[in-house]
């Protein structure tokens, strides 16, 4: 809201580069454009559609499971996200899980019944 914007301002942090309004996808390609450290994630959702993002590799589960909420409104809480058989646990980063950047991989997401 404009009073944390203009509080994080009075803090010195520049905020004219944050995007606004783009959308989360618009800010993720920003931010993964300014890093070598990215990962293309292929997401492929309860419904069988897949999605491809780019991810930096030091970017947690958590970032990721909010990206997912906020494009495709699949509730954080019901989430749980798969590398292969692996559960993928909400602290650890995309790196912790063995990714390394200009890879690509499939990250199954379910939704468990809330």
């Amino acid at each position: 809201d404009a009073h944390n914007f203009a509080l994080m301002a009075g803090l010195g942090l520049k905020l004219s580069n944050v995007p606004q309004d783009q959308g989360a996808q618009a800010w993720e390609q920003e931010n993964a454009a300014h890093s070598g450290d990215t990962l293309k994630v292929v997401l492929q959702l309860p419904d069988g559609s897949t999605h491809e993002h780019m991810f930096q590799v030091g970017q947690t589960v958590e970032f990721v499971k909010g990206t997912i909420e906020k494009l495709y409104e699949i509730p954080f809480a019901s989430q749980i996200l798969r590398l292969g058989e692996r559960v993928m646990i909400d602290p650890l980063s995309l790196c912790d899980f063995g990714l390394d950047p200009g890879t690509t991989v499939m990250i199954n997401v379910e939704a468990k019944a809330e």
